[in-house]
């Protein structure tokens, strides 16, 4: 799956959901308006976004 796809399906499959930077660690608020520190997020999720950060700096 492409990082495009992964965007389009995250967005479409999970609305209400929004991912946080903030002073170098990720959260994400959740439709029901909890939020989930980096530590309660699935590891897979945040290297992800981390790899597509670095790429997105590099452009």
């Amino acid at each position: 799956m492409g990082m495009a796809s992964l965007f389009q399906r995250i967005k479409k499959c999970k609305p209400g959901y929004e991912l946080f930077l903030d002073q170098e660690k990720f959260s994400i608020k959740l439709a029901d308006n909890s939020i989930l520190s980096e530590e309660e997020i699935n590891p897979n999720l945040i290297n992800t976004y981390k790899f597509l950060l670095y790429l997105k700096a590099d452009e």
